[in-house]
């Protein structure tokens, strides 16, 4: 999957040290088409060093500065540091943007440190937003895998597999879709997120789960040749993990993807819950 990778967006390190020294921000958005202008949308990141290697300890919270493509700063927002349940720590800035080049700034120990983020045109963006309906999939389940195998890499597989995504969507409830991929995940996070979805089903009766793989039969790995399930195609993946969360109608209320954590899992599901 193209954009799998975490991008690393490095600034400037005054201490002079070597590549392990000094601060980056680690880009946990899609590289391209991921950020669409004019709605709401969510900036991940993280922190590592200048080799773009994780930082165990971060900030509690960070102020963090957006710019304008004019070097205007047009907002300034105080995060907190997030990943209950995840292996790494992360920032989440929200904007609504025209379409353009922005910079996130921020300042550890003396150092600045700047992040681009690139705003595209909503209409070349295949990810579903927002306020669109979500498109109904025949996700593989424990009695039909349909083609793909195995219908979960988690150890044990999940519950998520009783029903397609379209007979949730038929149900009437609120549906939360995650699509992701245990085993393969190249951002270490996919089998704590689907964790954590586990843990917080309970709470939430209402909803309908529904989880999909990313590849249809990796075998003992992934290659440039492993197909691609039908969830990713359908969705316009070219990242993962990723959830959908639907309120009743079907209207996808919330999207987040590349890393999130219980916190903002239970948000999303704040918003549909009865």
């Amino acid at each position: 999957m193209a954009g799998m990778v975490i991008l690393v967006a490095c600034g400037d390190d005054d201490g002079g040290g070597g590549d392990g020294d000094g601060y980056s921000m680690l880009q946990f958005f899609a590289p391209s088409g991921g950020l669409a202008a004019d709605q709401p949308v969510r900036i991940p990141f993280g922190l590592g060093t200048l080799n773009g290697a994780f930082r165990a300890e971060v900030p509690d919270t960070l102020e963090v500065a957006l710019i304008d493509p004019e070097g205007t700063e047009i907002d300034r927002q105080e995060l907190p540091s997030l990943g209950d349940g995840l292996p790494r720590r992360y920032y989440s800035f929200e904007a609504t943007l025209p379409e353009g080049i922005y910079s996130l700034i921020t300042e550890v120990e003396g150092t600045e440190l700047e992040l681009p983020v690139q705003i595209h045109p909503a209409d070349e963006i295949l990810l579903v937003q927002p306020g669109d309906p979500m498109r109904p999939v025949e996700t593989p389940t424990v009695d039909d895998a349909r083609g793909v195998d195995p219908i979960c890499t988690r150890t044990p597989p999940c519950d998520f597999h009783q029903q397609t995504l379209t007979s949730a969507l038929e149900t009437g409830n609120p549906v939360s879709f995650m699509i992701s991929t245990p085993t393969f995940c190249q951002t270490a996070v996919c089998g704590p997120v689907l964790d954590i979805m586990e843990q917080l089903s309970s709470d939430y009766p209402d909803v309908e789960f529904v989880h999909a793989e990313v590849f249809e039969n990796p075998g003992d790995g992934v290659t440039a040749d492993t197909a691609l399930t039908e969830a990713v195609r359908t969705y316009g993946m070219e990242f993962e993990p990723s959830i959908i969360v639907a309120d009743a109608d079907g209207t996808v209320i919330r999207r987040l993807d590349f890393i999130f954590a219980e916190e903002e899992m239970r948000e999303a599901l704040e918003l549909v819950a009865g």
